[in-house]
């Protein structure tokens, strides 16, 4: 017992550290503080308060675990009054309430596809049927028949906040406060559907199965899987619930595009993890520049960011979810211009600036600058201010035209037969 119980919070260590707080993690804590309160109201009418004290005690480990990992994050929202997050100055906008229903029957969001629309009326069903016969279940099946009808009221309560905070009221409150209620997006709830619906789904298909597959002779139940025939017409149900939507997930999955891809030996558009950072490239360039990459800065150009971190580059851009506001009005003067000639990139980086790139007007289609032998021929970015934040060099996807203008040095030009990228070097000089 003691063993199980040190396993479990150690599992529930590892999620806690593995899992992103900001995203997800929110969501998680507040369904196991509800459950907290529930089971105590429980236990303490039943006078019994501390039955569930290693629940309580793993509900524990999850918070401080969370404070632990996001340590930085409670200090400048709980501690530093003087900290102000760019995420104060979101503008996002907001949408109908009527997607609540897509989220609910879909899921279909930013992400995230749980694809769920085949299983919700075969669950109502087996909720209904059994909720009416709860009664008659064994203790195993009403504890899993709860916890079902838990789950599906809990994705109900995901889909509404969706919903919710798209409205016109809350947009107009959003823009009018400071604050979490401006940066806290507990329209994410909906996140957890991948898990939600599917547990769900599998414990009412397990409460019906084990129901209709006993006998009570004695007192003694005898489990026979396909001896009476509600049971074969479950597993049928079952069966044509869950097809359609397996059906649609391998539509829906890049493994189709993927397959097609290396069996034809051509590009369906996707990369390779491999192909995607680089590494190969990055550590060419590194040996080229030949400094330690702690002394100097770098930007991408038409390149995502996370390539060059990856590989140990201290780079000046990339996209964060949470950084001083001060950095975003400070990097938006080097491109400023460029943002000028785009209103839908300027409006993007204004009202929400989580990613920190160099944006430009003009700019290649994700990872085609090498197909398509893209240039740079009118770019205005200040390089000036790169310098002043360390910035020395430049990763570009494309060559930029007359580089001396913005005072950069060409330096080489890095690529491989068969890389993505095509990576054009430059020194900042000053």
């Amino acid at each position: 017992m003691i063993i199980e119980t040190v396993i479990d919070i150690l599992l529930i260590v590892f999620y806690g550290c593995m899992s992103s707080l900001v995203w997800i993690g929110y969501t998680v804590v507040l369904i196991v503080f509800l459950a907290d309160v529930a089971l105590f109201i429980i236990t303490c009418i039943k006078k019994k308060p501390f039955k569930y004290l290693w629940f309580y005690i793993g509900s524990l480990a999850l918070v401080i675990t969370y404070v632990l990992m996001y340590f930085g994050l409670f200090i400048q929202f709980v501690l530093r009054s003087d900290y102000i997050s760019h995420r104060d100055d979101w503008r996002v906008g907001g949408y109908p309430f009527s997607q609540a229903w897509n989220i609910f029957l879909y899921g279909d969001g930013d992400y995230i596809y749980s694809l769920q629309m085949y299983l919700i009326i075969p669950m109502l069903i087996l909720l209904v049927v059994y909720g009416i016969r709860l009664k008659k279940l064994n203790t195993i099946e009403k504890r899993a028949w709860i916890i079902a009808v838990s789950l599906f009221a809990s994705n109900v309560i995901f889909a509404l906040a969706y919903g919710f905070y798209g409205t016109q009221f809350y947009t107009a409150l959003r823009e009018t406060s400071d604050g979490i209620i401006k940066s806290f997006q507990f329209n994410r709830m909906y996140w957890l559907y991948p898990g939600t619906w599917y547990i769900c789904a599998g414990l009412l298909f397990s409460v019906a199965i084990s129901f209709h597959s006993r006998e009570h002779e004695n007192e003694v139940q005898k489990y026979q899987l396909f001896g009476k025939w509600p049971t074969v017409v479950l597993w049928l149900i079952i069966f044509f619930a869950v097809l359609p939507f397996s059906w649609q997930t391998r539509q829906k999955s890049d493994w189709i595009l993927n397959k097609s891809q290396y069996k034809n030996n051509m590009s369906v558009g996707l990369i390779s993890w491999k192909d995607f950072y680089a590494e190969d490239l990055m550590e060419e360039i590194d040996d080229y520049i030949g400094k330690d990459k702690s002394t100097y800065r770098i930007a991408s150009l038409g390149i995502y960011p996370c390539v060059a971190q990856v590989y140990g580059y201290y780079v000046i851009d990339g996209y964060s979810d949470n950084y001083p506001i001060e950095y975003k009005y400070r990097f938006k003067k080097i491109i400023e211009k460029e943002l000028d000639k785009d209103p839908v990139i300027k409006e993007y980086y204004n009202n929400w600036g989580s990613r920190v790139y160099v944006f430009t007007a003009k700019r290649p289609d994700d990872y085609g600058a090498k197909r398509q032998n893209f240039v740079y021929d009118d770019l205005e970015i200040d390089t000036s201010v790169m310098y002043e934040m360390g910035c020395r060099y430049i990763f570009s996807a494309g060559e930029i035209v007359a580089p001396e203008k913005l005072n950069l040095k060409y330096l080489r030009t890095f690529e491989k037969n068969d890389s993505f990228y095509r990576i054009f070097l430059y020194e900042i000089e000053q």
